[in-house]
């Protein structure tokens, strides 16, 4: 390693993540291969960047029209709150017609946490509302104090190994790592129920939700269709149809966090789709793959005073331009490729790997195994890395794997391969 790498990798003194692992040369990377700049070398990247390049590297042909509108928004970050160009409303509509167009409402953010905090917010606005519709100065100046009835005590339920963000609301209905929560305040009056990793869990589960759903003071609950950060764990469909119907029952806001699920990654472009609802979600938040955040919500959550969600740029007229382009991309020829190939894997997998890994699942390109423990799981990271593939870890002692979709059975035997020579 060059003396101006080592250089370079020392900015990791600068950074507050302290998770930095390596640099990239992204001019070098391209399709499903990452050039890193400590060994020089190409990597099989089944990582891609925490699942959010959905195409992996240098893969997006942007047009001459687009190309021209991010030049323009590279130039002036408008605040689109309050100032949006015709760009904006352009490409917005688009994007909604590309994603989902059952929803009536968006609001663009920044992050997955953002979306999920915004998504929290706008729940306990409805249910304020419903409760307390009426008010005078008074309540107004408590306000000012944190006091009075315009302070919402209302619930919102969680489940156990969920993660929904690293912001205070959505960080309370967080209950994977503790690293993410110590010292800091949380909603600890927010109820937590468990995640039903069997069947014969999930009656009494639902029994306990439909308890807190009845009490007049839950506002929402909020779940993954998978939890990926827990180790890809996820309940039947069965069960989350059961949720939604009972949520509906009692008018608290059901909402899905797509983050790491949407835009195609499951095989389906929402993953909540496999649940056949009668009803879909009230609010679904994504990100990641999207490459822009954000929250669609219906009219009967649209039930806002000015500036309630709002905040200087309100997203990001670049990460629209390029989230459109990527959504315009997942059709459904593409999501039966991800179901068929994810198929195809978990076959290959069983019969070439016979010891050592073991449990695995997959639902599209979210795709996970399990290691003998915690430090084989870690070790194994490592090992792969040196042989030139790029994975990640989730749960005690599970690696995922988050393909992008160019991936093709090729790239799958390349990284079997790797993999039978570390056991």
């Amino acid at each position: 390693m060059s003396m101006n790498v080592k250089k370079k990798l020392n900015l990791s003194n600068l950074s507050t993540t302290m998770s930095l692992r390596d640099m990239i040369d992204l001019r070098k990377s391209s399709g499903v291969y990452a050039h890193m700049l400590k060994d020089n070398r190409k990597k099989l990247d089944i990582h891609n960047h925490i699942a959010s390049l959905p195409f992996g590297y240098n893969q997006l042909n942007f047009s001459f029209q687009e190309m021209k509108d991010i030049s323009m928004h590279c130039q002036i970050k408008p605040s689109l709150g309050v100032f949006p160009d015709e760009i904006y409303h352009e490409y917005l509509n688009r994007f909604m017609d590309n994603i989902d167009r059952y929803y009536h409402k968006i609001f663009l953010c920044n992050s997955g946490s953002e979306s999920n905090e915004l998504a929290i917010k706008l729940a306990t606005i409805k249910h304020g509302k419903k409760n307390f519709p009426n008010y005078n100065s008074h309540d107004e100046f408590l306000l000012k104090k944190n006091m009075g009835k315009l302070v919402s005590d209302a619930n919102v339920i969680s489940f156990m190994g969920g993660f929904h963000g690293r912001y205070l609301g959505s960080l309370s209905t967080t209950h994977s790592k503790t690293v993410h929560k110590k010292y800091v305040p949380a909603f600890s009056n927010w109820p937590i129920l468990n995640y039903p990793l069997e069947k014969e869990e999930e009656p009494e589960v639902l029994q306990r939700f439909e308890k807190l759903c009845s009490d007049s003071n839950t506002a929402a609950c909020i779940i993954e269709p998978i939890q990926c950060e827990s180790g890809d764990r996820r309940a039947s469909d069965y069960f989350y149809r059961n949720l939604r119907a009972i949520a509906s029952n009692y008018d608290v806001t059901f909402i899905v966090d797509e983050v790491q699920t949407g835009f195609g990654a499951t095989g389906k472009f929402w993953a909540h789709k496999y649940w056949n609802l009668n009803t879909p979600p009230d609010i679904i938040t994504f990100g990641k793959k999207s490459r822009t955040c954000g929250l669609l919500f219906n009219t009967q959550h649209s039930i806002l005073e000015s500036h309630q969600l709002f905040n200087t740029w309100c997203g990001s007229g670049i990460d629209l331009i390029i989230g459109n382009h990527i959504a315009s991309k997942i059709n459904e020829n593409l999501l039966k490729g991800v179901r068929e190939n994810s198929k195809k894997f978990k076959k290959r997998f069983e019969e070439e790997i016979k010891e050592k890994y073991f449990n695995f699942r997959s639902r599209g390109y979210i795709i996970a195994f399990d290691c003998e423990s915690t430090d084989a799981r870690n070790k194994l990271v490592e090992e792969l890395y040196q042989k030139d593939v790029i994975v990640n870890s989730c749960g005690e002692k599970s690696i995922r794997l988050r393909p992008s979709y160019n991936f093709t059975l090729d790239h799958f035997e390349i990284f079997l391969e790797k993999l039978k020579e570390t056991i």
